[in-house]
C-alpha cells in the first residue's frame, strides 16, 4: 500500500486546506442511495482514520477511508445499488458508511474529528437545487458554507460523482449552452466560455434529422471570434439562410450544435433541440369524410399526400376545434398516399383491411363529426392551417334517399375542399374508400381536354356509379379562367357549372342531371361547352362535348 499521512487532531490548522465535500446527492432519483463525495486537493495520499462525517442529529466514522492525490472518496450507504446507477472512475474509491440522513430541505454536513474540530463544511438549501441532481462545490478552495460556491450539477449524467465537478472552473472550457428555434424560424445558439482562457475563435456545426430518419444532415459551420472567459455568444441564424445549402422538407427535425475546438470537456460541447418546419397549405389534403356511420361503424377523416414528397404525419392536429383537438402519431405517407384517421375501432368492422395499416390511424378524440355539418381542419402544431373543409349533409347526392353510411368524397384530391362542387357521394358498396382511391375519383383521359364519366348516365338508376357524371377537363395553362355550360338539343341553356371560375390546369366537376332551377331533366342528348382563356395571355380555347341521360 502507497505512503499516507495520517491526520491528527493537532494538525487541524493544515485540514481545511486538504480533503473537503465535494459533491452531495441528497435527494437522488428513485434507486440512487444518498452519497457523498470528498475531494484530496493535495499532492499527498490522506487516511481519514479517527474522522468523521456529521450533520445536526448523527454522525459516521470514516475509519479505513483513503483519498489519493488529487482523488475523490464516495462515501454511502449502499454501495452496491450505487455502483449500478453510477459509472465510477479508478481515481475515485468508493466506501460504504452509515452516512447521517440528508436533509431534503437544509442542511448543514461537517467533516471532523471525535472532538468536532471542523476540517470542512458545507450548507445547503434545497431551494437552490433540483430534485435528482446533485449539488457541487464550484471551487474546492473556496469554503462550502458560501451560496455563492454550491450549483446545481448540469452533466448531462445529472451528477459527476468521481469525476471534476461540472462547475469547477478549468483553464479551456467552451460550453455550448442551448440550441432552441423561435417562433420567427430563427435557430438561436448560445455559447459561454467557462473556462479560464480566452478563445480565439469557436467553431460550431449544425446537423438536422428527420423525423425517423436515423441518418443527419449537415446543415453548414459558423464561426464565433473572441470570446474571453466568462463571456457569453448568442448566434442567430434564419432557417431560411440554410434553404440555398440543404433541402429541408415540413415536419419533424431533431437539431443538433456542436463544438469543433479541443478543451477540456466534452461533454457541454453538444446541444439538441427538436423543431417543426411548418406545412404550407394544401400540401396535404382532407378527401374523404365519413359524418353519418351506420350503428356500430366510425366516423373517419381520410388524409391524402398532395405535397410530392414523402411527408410524416407525426404531430399534425386533427379536429373541429380550434386549434384542432387530436395530434395525430409518425405516419410516413409516400407522394399521393392516403391515411384515414378513425375516431374509434368500429371501423374495422366495415374495412377489417385497415387493422393492422400503420395508415389506419386510431385516435381518442373528444370530438365527432356533426350529422348536420360540421368543420374539419387540419393544421401545423402550432395552428396555422394546412386544409379546412366546413361540410353539409346536402353535399350528397340528391338522387339518394338514404345517406346514412355512406362517405362524401372528393372528385379530385387536388379541388379545394371548402367548394361543395369538389364533393360527392361514395359509390363504394361498402359506403367508403377509406386510405384509397376514391369511387368517384376523375381523372381525364391524357389526351382529351374534356371528357365525361359515365357517359351515358342516368340519376334514376339504382346503380349508384351511374348516378350521375363526373367532367374532367385539362387545359394547356398553368392557370386559366373556366367557364362550363350545358345546353338542350335546342341549344337553350339549362345548367350552368362554371361561370369564369378560376382553375388550376386539371380539374372536375360534377353534373347530376338537374337544371339551374334544380330540376331533373329528361333524358336524351345534352352538349356541354368548355370555354377557357389563359390567365396570363389572351389565349383561349373551346370545346364541347356530348352527354347523354338514359332512361
Amino acid at each position: 500500500m502507497g505512503r499516507f499521512l495520517l491526520l491528527s487532531a493537532g494538525m487541524h490548522i493544515g485540514l481545511w486546506a486538504q480533503v473537503v465535500i465535494n459533491e452531495l446527492q441528497p435527494v437522488p432519483p428513485t434507486g440512487e442511495p444518498e452519497w457523498v463525495e470528498l475531494f484530496n486537493r493535495s499532492d499527498t495520499a490522506v487516511d481519514l482514520s479517527g474522522f468523521y462525517i456529521y450533520d445536526r442529529t448523527s454522525r459516521a466514522s470514516l475509519a479505513g477511508v483513503q483519498i489519493r492525490p488529487r482523488g475523490f472518496a464516495i462515501l454511502t450507504r449502499d454501495t452496491d445499488d450505487l455502483k449500478l446507477l453510477r459509472r465510477i472512475p479508478p481515481i475515485a474509491r468508493l466506501y460504504q458508511v452509515a452516512l447521517p440522513t440528508l436533509n431534503n430541505t437544509t442542511e448543514n454536513v461537517f467533516l471532523a474529528t471525535r472532538d468536532t474540530l471542523v476540517m470542512d463544511s458545507v450548507y445547503y438549501d434545497m431551494r437552490w437545487g433540483i430534485r435528482g441532481r446533485t449539488l457541487e462545490r464550484i471551487d474546492p478552495f473556496q469554503p462550502g458554507h458560501v451560496r455563492e460556491n454550491i450549483g446545481v450539477c448540469i452533466a448531462p449524467d445529472s451528477a459527476t460523482c468521481g469525476y471534476d465537478n461540472s462547475l469547477s472552473l478549468v483553464e479551456r472550457d467552451a460550453q455550448l449552452r442551448s440550441v432552441a428555434v423561435d417562433s420567427a424560424q430563427v435557430i438561436r445558439i448560445e455559447l459561454v466560455n467557462r473556462g479560464r482562457t480566452a478563445f480565439e475563435r469557436i467553431s460550431i456545426r449544425l446537423q438536422a434529422r428527420h423525423g425517423r430518419n436515423p441518418s443527419w444532415s449537415e446543415l453548414g459551420q459558423w464561426v464565433a471570434e473572441y470570446l474571453p472567459s466568462s463571456a457569453t455568444s448568442n448566434l442567430a441564424i434564419p432557417l431560411t439562410e440554410l434553404a440555398g445549402t440543404v433541402a429541408l422538407r415540413p415536419g419533424q427535425y431533431v437539431l443538433r450544435a456542436f463544438l469543433e475546438n479541443t478543451d477540456e470537456r466534452a461533454w457541454n460541447d453538444t446541444a439538441s433541440t427538436s423543431m417543426f418546419l411548418p406545412f404550407l397549405p394544401g400540401s396535404i389534403g382532407i378527401n374523404e369524410i365519413m359524418f353519418d356511420p351506420t350503428d356500430g361503424k366510425s366516423e373517419y377523416v381520410e388524409l391524402v399526400n398532395r405535397s410530392g414528397d414523402t411527408v410524416e404525419l407525426g404531430d399534425l392536429l386533427l379536429g373541429d376545434g380550434i386549434p384542432p383537438q387530436s395530434s395525430l402519431p409518425a405516419v410516413s405517407l409516400a407522394a399521393g398516399e392516403y391515411a384515414v384517421v378513425a375516431l374509434d375501432t368500429g371501423i374495422w368492422n366495415t374495412f377489417p383491411e385497415i387493422r393492422g395499416d400503420p395508415r389506419g390511424i386510431i385516435v381518442k378524440a373528444s370530438w365527432t363529426l356533426s350529422n348536420s355539418g360540421d368543420v374539419i381542419r387540419l393544421a401545423n402544431p402550432d395552428g396555422r392551417i394546412i386544409d379546412s373543409v366546413h361540410y353539409l349533409p346536402s353535399w350528397h347526392f340528391w338522387g339518394l334517399r338514404i345517406t346514412k353510411g355512406r362517405a362524401l368524397e372528393k372528385l379530385q384530391p387536388s379541388l379545394p375542399s371548402d367548394d361543395p362542387r369538389s364533393w360527392s357521394s361514395s359509390t363504394d358498396p361498402r359506403g367508403g374508400t377509406p386510405a384509397k382511391p376514391n369511387s368517384i375519383l376523375a381523372s381525364a383521359e391524357r389526351d382529351t381536354r374534356l371528357s365525361a364519366s359515365p357517359n351515358p348516365f342516368s340519376p334514376t338508376s339504382t346503380d349508384a356509379r351511374l348516378q350521375q357524371t363526373t367532367i374532367t377537363y385539362r387545359l394547356p395553362w398553368q392557370s386559366a379562367r373556366i367557364t362550363l355550360r350545358i345546353f338542350d338539343a335546342s341549344g337553350i341553356p339549362i345548367r350552368e357549372l362554371a361561370n369564369g371560375q378560376y382553375s388550376a390546369a386539371e380539374g372536375a366537376l360534377l353534373w347530376d342531371g338537374r337544371n339551374n332551377a334544380g330540376f331533373a331533366v329528361g333524358a336524351g342528348a345534352y352538349v356541354l361547352l368548355l370555354e377557357a382563356s389563359d390567365a396570363l395571355s389572351s389565349e383561349s380555347i373551346r370545346e364541347q362535348l356530348v352527354i347523354v341521360i338514359g332512361k
